[in-house]
C-alpha cells in the first residue's frame, strides 16, 4: 500500500540531538563524523580479561553528586556527557537511589538527547498544545543492570529501566500526546521514527520527539553476550588503528559503541509557522521482518523487501533516480555476512541506478551503538543533506571483492548536492527498515 495517499501532511525534521563517543551535540558530533575522528579504546568500566574483544567506543560520562539540593558540575574542559547539564535534581535523586553502579545511564542519555534536539529545533513547549506533542523513543535493553537492584519493578518501569523511555521523556517535559515505546534492537531508532512519521502524517500529532539510546556498555553482561561468537559477531582483532572496517576485505566484525540520538519531527505547516530550520523531509519507509536463525543473523531477502517498499512509498522511480544524487547510508556493520548481503541487496533493488549512489557506513567512526546506531546515522544524514557532504567510511581501505560493485566513500568525505538519503537498518532477531529522506524544497 502506498501510505502517501492516505493523508496529505508532509513531515519534516527540524531538530537533532546526538549523544555519542565522538561528540555531544550537533557541532562536535558532525566534525568527528565528517573528518573520521574516532574514540575507540580498551574498555575502562569493568575488567575485560576474560573477553576475546577488549575494545569499544566508550563515552566519557560525568555523573554528578547532589549537594544541598544542587548537582555538582563537571571539571572545566570536560568533553564528554555532563549529566548535570541535562537532568534535574529531582530525577537524578530518584535514579541514583536505585543504588546500582552506572544504573540509569540510558535515562540520562535519552533525556540529554531529547533536550539537545528540542534546543536545536527552537521548539518552545510552553507555546505548544501538549496534547499535540508526542514521543516515540526506543531502548531494547534499557538499564538492564538496574534489575539486579532491590527496588520494585514498577519503580524501574517509571524511569525507563525496562525500555519505557518514551514515558520517561514525556514525564520529564510534561508531554501529553502519543507515547510509543519501542524496541527493535539495532533498528530501533528507525522503527521509532517510522511511528513518529505516521502519527504526524495521519494528523494525530503536530510534533513528535523520536529516537533511541543504548547504554549496553554500562554493564559487563551485555558486552559478554556480544563477545560470544555464536550470538554477537564482534571483532576479535582488537585493532585500535582500524577497529571496524565496513565493506573491507579484512573486516572482522563490529565493535560496540553507545549513546543516544533524538530527532524532532513536525508537520511541515507547523514547522513553517514557527520559522523552524528544516533539515530534511521524510518521504517514505519500508519495514520487513525475516526470521533469524540466531540472534545476530542477517538475510538478503529482509533487506530487499524493506528497500523495495521504501522505494515504492517514496516515489523513487527509475526516472527520479536518474536525475538525482542519492546517498546510501548503509547499516554496514563490518561483519563478514552483513556487508556482502546488504550491498548485493542494494544492487538488486536499485539496479543500474545503484552504480552512481554514494555509499558509506559511519560505524567505522562511531562503533556499533546498537539501538542508538540508526539514530546517529539518521542525524548524520540530516546534516549531510544540508551541508552537501557524504562522510568517509573509516577503516575501509580495500573493498571486499565479494561485496557488490558500488561507489563506496572511503578515507575522506565527499562533497555532493544530495537529493535523497536512503538509510538502511536491521536488528537482532529479524527487523529490517529503510528510511528515505529528501532535501527539503518548499
Amino acid at each position: 500500500m502506498d501510505i502517501r495517499n492516505t493523508v496529505n501532511r508532509r513531515v519534516v525534521i527540524t531538530g537533532i540531538g546526538p549523544i555519542s563517543p565522538v561528540g555531544i551535540g550537533k557541532h562536535d558530533f558532525w566534525e568527528s563524523i565528517k573528518h573520521g575522528v574516532t574514540n575507540f579504546r580498551e574498555v575502562t568500566r569493568y575488567p575485560v580479561d576474560k573477553f576475546k574483544t577488549k575494545i569499544a567506543a566508550e563515552m566519557d560520562v560525568f555523573v554528578p553528586e547532589l549537594v544541598d539540593g544542587k548537582l555538582t558540575k563537571a571539571p572545566e574542559g570536560f568533553k564528554g556527557l555532563d549529566v548535570s547539564k541535562f537532568v534535574n535534581p529531582k530525577t537524578f535523586r530518584k535514579i541514583e537511589n536505585f543504588g546500582v553502579e552506572r544504573g540509569g545511564w540510558s535515562i540520562y542519555y535519552a533525556i540529554a538527547s531529547a533536550k539537545l534536539a528540542m534546543e536545536d529545533s527552537g521548539l518552545d513547549l510552553s507555546k505548544e498544545n501538549m496534547e499535540r506533542v508526542g514521543v516515540t523513543y526506543a531502548a531494547a535493553s534499557g538499564d538492564a543492570q538496574l534489575i539486579r537492584g532491590s527496588k520494585p519493578v514498577f519503580e524501574l518501569t517509571q524511569y525507563g529501566a525496562l525500555g519505557g523511555l518514551s514515558g520517561t521523556i514525556a514525564y520529564e517535559y510534561g508531554i501529553e500526546g502519543t507515547g510509543i515505546p519501542s524496541a527493535g534492537a539495532c533498528a530501533s531508532a528507525s522503527i521509532s521514527m517510522r511511528s513518529a512519521y505516521l502519527e504526524i502524517m495521519s494528523g494525530a500529532q503536530d510534533v513528535v520527539i523520536t529516537g533511541a539510546c543504548s547504554a549496553g556498555l554500562a554493564w559487563s553482561g551485555f558486552f559478554e553476550c556480544c563477545d560470544e561468537p555464536a550470538q554477537g559477531p564482534m571483532s576479535q582483532q582488537n585493532d585500535l588503528e582500524r577497529p571496524m572496517k565496513p565493506f573491507d576485505k579484512d573486516r572482522g566484525g563490529f565493535i560496540l559503541g553507545e549513546g543516544a540520538g533524538a530527532l524532532i519531527l513536525e508537520d511541515l505547516e507547523h514547522a513553517k509557522a514557527r520559522g523552524a530550520n528544516i533539515y530534511a523531509e521524510v518521504v517514505g519507509f519500508g519495514h520487513s521482518t525475516d526470521t533469524a536463525t540466531h540472534l545476530a543473523d542477517v538475510s538478503k531477502p529482509g533487506y530487499i523487501r524493506a528497500m523495495r517498499l521504501a522505494r515504492e512509498n517514496s516515489g523513487l522511480t527509475d526516472e527520479v533516480l536518474a536525475s538525482s544524487t542519492v546517498y546510501m547510508n548503509t547499516h554496514g556493520t563490518s561483519t563478514r555476512k552483513n556487508d556482502v548481503l546488504e550491498s548485493h541487496a542494494i544492487a538488486e533493488v536499485f539496479g543500474d541506478s545503484s552504480k552512481k549512489f554514494l555509499v558509506n557506513s559511519i560505524k567505522g567512526t562511531t562503533g556499533h551503538a546498537q539501538e542508538a546506531a540508526s539514530a546517529h546515522e539518521l542525524i548524520s544524514a540530516c546534516i549531510s543533506l544540508q551541508e552537501g557532504v557524504v562522510p568517509p567510511t573509516v577503516g575501509l581501505k580495500e573493498v571486499d571483492p565479494e561485496c557488490a560493485d558500488l561507489d563506496y566513500v572511503r578515507d575522506e568525505y565527499r562533497n555532493a548536492d544530495i537529493d535523497y538519503v536512503i538509510k538502511n537498518a536491521s536488528g537482532f532477531c529479524g527487523p529490517y527498515i529503510t528510511t528515505v529522506l529528501k532535501r527539503y524544497t518548499a
